[in-house]
């Protein structure tokens, strides 16, 4: 597999070099998919959990002058369908929209969610209120 070595300067993680899947979306997409899985396995949650996240954010970002930016939304996607990760998003979401320089694709990830959100909300709302 062609690997592609960022350093983890970019984003602060521990350790010199990490290797992320290079220029295959699903191989990437097989990459998160693990990571998430073990996310929930060990429990991982709060502030650590954040710090994954937006290190994957970065990378994606800063990776070659944005050459993986298009990335960014099946990254979102595939964090709003992983167990427990909604509330991360939530404040993710609202910090990406109050960017001015927000990436477009993340913007629009991060609008996604914010709508998914509201939609969820409603949607319990109608349930509770049907009761």
């Amino acid at each position: 597999m062609n690997r592609t070595h960022v350093s983890a300067r970019a984003a602060p993680l521990p350790g010199d070099l990490v290797e992320l899947p290079g220029g295959d979306i699903e191989a990437f997409g097989t990459f998160v998919s693990a990571m998430l899985r073990s996310v929930a396995e060990y429990q991982l949650e709060g502030d650590a959990a954040a710090q994954l996240f937006n290190w994957f954010r970065k990378v994606l970002v800063n990776f070659q002058q944005g050459k993986r930016t298009t990335w960014l939304t099946m990254l979102w996607a595939m964090y709003w369908d992983a167990e427990g990760q909604r509330p991360l998003l939530d404040q993710a979401s609202q910090r990406v929209l109050r960017q001015p320089r927000a990436d477009p694709n993340e913007f629009d990830a991060a609008r996604a969610v914010r709508l998914r959100l509201m939609v969820a909300e409603r949607t319990t709302e109608t349930e509770r209120n049907t009761q």
